[in-house]
């Protein structure tokens, strides 16, 4: 692939990211479209007068010789620390937040927040971008879409193949739910404690990991039948019921400073197909965790992989 070639990704989730960093550092020029207000997907932190909450992704496993690389340069930035309560291998968590990991992979590119792709248009020149809130953008020779599947095949045109395959990807939901309270002797200290009933599959003292300010905060998260059963709930609704629980587990009665609801529709996938796709008669690729597996880790990878398919391209 030429270096002087425009390349649009969709999605600044670890994936998207991933890619983009890694086709900027072989000089291609490379825009990033994210319909968010920030970058990091479920590598999310939410910050309250209460504190911070790390609401997504609670940690960070980097196994791979990649991965142990890109971990090592970010704990000596600053950005990641270790985090010793996971006894089952080495976890990495954000400084302060989870949502920095992402910052830091977005240092330097260019983003545009808020802008919604809705849709691709194939014209002679190249790939043009239509967006929800009325802007366009384009001409781009290459355009990669990393948000979840569901929302990527939604812009996948007809003659990309294998569609059936990425339609059999399945994600399951997951809400959760933040409470702050004032210090005192009552309840759970630290964590994380896992699988504890269909409703609490993690709960966590989310001030208590290392590098956060001070306070009381957790961080719970039901598990995926329970929230796949409350999906179309109103928050109001799942917010009483995922207290009752918390509070019944902990036997912390105590009215909480702070109570916060969210619902992530794609959570987790669980039946990932294995690589990233490229197809460059579209000028087309997919990556993201639904081409990789469901840690964070195998989301960034299969970005960067993908961004290695083009690299490699033949020049045309």
């Amino acid at each position: 692939m030429s270096l002087c070639e425009r390349i649009a990704v969709i999605g600044a989730g670890l994936a998207g990211l991933a890619a983009a960093g890694r086709l900027a550092e072989a000089g291609h020029p490379v825009t990033v479209f994210e319909k968010s207000r920030g970058v990091g997907g479920r590598c999310a932190t939410r910050r309250h007068l209460s504190g911070a909450y790390d609401h997504g992704a609670q940690y960070l496993r980097l196994r791979s010789p990649e991965g142990q690389t890109l971990a090592r340069q970010l704990q000596a930035r600053g950005v990641l620390t270790p985090w010793p309560a996971l006894e089952d291998g080495e976890a990495w968590v954000g400084q302060p937040g989870m949502n920095d990991l992402p910052r830091a992979l977005a240092s330097g590119l260019d983003i545009r927040l808020q802008h919604t792709v809705k849709a691709l248009h194939r014209q002679a020149e190249g790939w043009r971008l239509e967006g929800a809130e009325g802007w366009h953008s384009g001409p781009f020779d290459a355009v990669l879409l990393t948000a979840p599947l569901p929302q990527t095949l939604a812009l996948l045109p007809a003659e990309f193949p294998g569609q059936g395959a990425l339609q059999a990807v399945r994600y399951e939901p997951c809400w959760t739910l933040l409470l702050a309270y004032a210090e005192g002797p009552e309840g759970p200290r630290g964590g994380p404690w896992r699988a504890l009933n269909p409703a609490l599959a993690w709960v966590a003292e989310d001030s208590a990991k290392p590098g956060r300010a001070a306070g009381r905060r957790y961080t719970v998260q039901a598990g995926a039948e329970w929230s796949q059963h409350y999906l179309e709930a109103g928050p109001e609704a799942v917010r009483g019921q995922l207290l009752g629980e918390f509070r019944a587990w902990s036997g912390l009665h105590a009215e909480p400073l702070a109570v916060q609801i969210h619902r992530w529709r794609y959570a987790r996938v669980v039946n990932p197909l294995p690589q990233p796709r490229w197809e460059p008669a579209l000028g087309l690729g997919i990556a993201g965790d639904g081409l990789g597996g469901p840690r964070l880790e195998a989301a960034w990878l299969s970005g960067r992989r993908l961004a290695e398919l083009l690299i490699d391209e033949p020049r045309r």
